[in-house]
């Protein structure tokens, strides 16, 4: 990879956050890895599932993080992660989005429906264009 210039992005899921002998998984792939060849699209609402704040990734290394996924999501009851329609979940984007100075794009990611798709999307688009960052 190094000789092709292809430089190798990991997209996270809240999987990453889990430990073992009090090491954060997602913490190790960050150290363990050449930040000149291995970028990471963080996936901001499953770093919150995952008990994490994406804002202190992001306050470490935001260099690390030129992709981004975003979406919303509410803990129910049953302690599992529902997506929502951005602006509707637990997760307040203004913070992160400040944070994230060496964001180049990101992508709103919808996985469940409330309407159907493309109104979906668009009160998606429409709820972040109106964060005013």
């Amino acid at each position: 990879m190094k000789d092709a210039g292809i430089t190798f992005g990991y997209h996270n899921h809240w999987v990453e956050f889990g430990t073992e002998n009090g090491v954060v998984f997602y913490d190790e792939l960050l150290k363990r890895t050449d930040p000149k060849y291995v970028v990471f699209e963080m996936d901001c609402g499953w770093v919150v599932a995952g008990g994490h704040n994406p804002v202190e990734y992001l306050s470490r290394s935001p260099e690390r993080f030129p992709l981004f996924h975003v979406k919303d999501l509410v803990k129910q009851p049953d302690g599992k992660w529902k997506p929502v329609l951005m602006g509707k979940g637990s997760i307040d984007y203004r913070p992160i989005f400040k944070a994230a100075t060496g964001m180049k794009q990101y992508f709103i990611e919808q996985e469940e429906y409330t309407f159907n798709p493309i109104e979906d999307l668009r009160l998606d688009a429409e709820y972040v264009k109106h964060l005013n960052i």
